[in-house]
């Protein structure tokens, strides 16, 4: 996030118009192929020769042959040429308009939201393509779920179920929706993912985001499957409470994938040691 905020305070050619000026493009017949394709170098970083992603070389990190890594920036601009994708569209406006404002604030944290939103709907739409389990696996392998992704700033938990409620009502295929919490001071949440195909069967896990070290005070609500824990600052001893899984570095890592995982707080910078968990 500090190399994004460097480029524009130098009033250089912003990387959007950059990307631009390049003129790639991605037809619709060949969308599906294109994204898993895509979708794969950034969770797995491997490199295939012959790839449909290969028209998006000039913007990628070769670390070699067989190795590359996707700048997040490239992503967001990569994501915003699948029109027909939803959550790719969300996928872009979260990097290439809230990123870009969240990094200009040191120690703010709404960047590290971003990213591992980023990197939970990557790994729903994975689900998707690839029938995989989908976040933490929140569904069952080869469910091949749609992906669903809202915003909302409603203030409290019980406000937001009945959206969830209201969704699952009409869904009549299984999907992974994902719900980014915008509301400052909403308890325990950044986001919540969840998974069903009606009303009755849904579940709903809750993601936390801090640079911290800090830890939930309280028991993750009964409305909640598992509250999980992204900290900056992930210390070897925890706090426990009930519902919560606290996730290591290590954890963070492979969730994040090859392309975000230099992403890390612990890797762009000082983390406080303060325990700002409300």
């Amino acid at each position: 996030p500090s190399l994004i905020y460097s480029v524009t305070s130098l009033r250089e050619e912003a990387l959007s118009d950059r990307f631009a000026r390049i003129g790639l493009i991605v037809d619709a017949h060949e969308e599906k192929q294109v994204l898993m394709d895509f979708l794969s170098e950034i969770l797995s970083g491997e490199r295939r020769e012959g790839s449909t992603c290969r028209r998006f070389d000039v913007l990628s990190s070769l670390l070699s042959v067989e190795k590359i890594q996707w700048p997040m920036m490239y992503i967001g601009c990569i994501c915003r040429l699948f029109v027909t994708c939803d959550p790719c569209l969300f996928i872009g406006c979260l990097i290439c308009s809230d990123l870009l404002t969240y990094s200009k604030t040191e120690q703010g944290g709404k960047d590290w939201e971003v990213i591992v939103t980023v990197a939970t709907v990557i790994r729903s739409l994975y689900s998707k393509l690839r029938g995989t389990s989908g976040p933490f696996h929140i569904c069952p392998v080869r469910t091949f779920p749609n992906v669903e992704c809202i915003s909302t700033v409603l203030p409290t938990l019980p406000e937001v179920m009945e959206i969830i409620s209201s969704f699952f009502l009409t869904a009549d295929t299984p999907t992974i929706l994902i719900v980014s919490l915008g509301y400052d001071k909403f308890a325990d949440f950044d986001l919540l993912v969840c998974y069903g195909c009606s009303t009755n069967q849904f579940v709903c896990d809750g993601y936390q985001m801090k640079l911290s070290r800090a830890f939930p005070k309280r028991d993750i609500p009964k409305c909640i499957r598992t509250g999980f824990l992204f900290r900056g600052k992930a210390p070897a001893r925890n706090n426990m409470k009930a519902g919560w899984q606290y996730l290591s570095e290590n954890d963070m890592i492979d969730f994040l994938g090859f392309s975000l995982a230099p992403l890390i707080p612990t890797c762009y910078g000082e983390i406080s040691d303060a325990d700002d968990f409300e």
